[in-house]
């Protein structure tokens, strides 16, 4: 699994997006993301840019 920790915010929520909208596959990541909002997600991708 890809380190996603200290990743740009805007790829971190494009990622979960897709998943999301289903149009990227995962086994967890695709039912996660589902369970958040776009601002949610949006506020998760930038708490972990921040991360090093």
């Amino acid at each position: 699994m890809p380190w996603i920790a200290g990743r740009p915010a805007a790829e971190i929520a494009d990622l979960m997006a897709a998943f999301r909208a289903g149009e990227r596959s995962g086994t967890v990541m695709t039912r996660i993301a589902r369970g958040f909002s776009p601002e949610e997600t949006r506020a998760i991708a930038e708490w972990l840019e921040g991360q090093r």
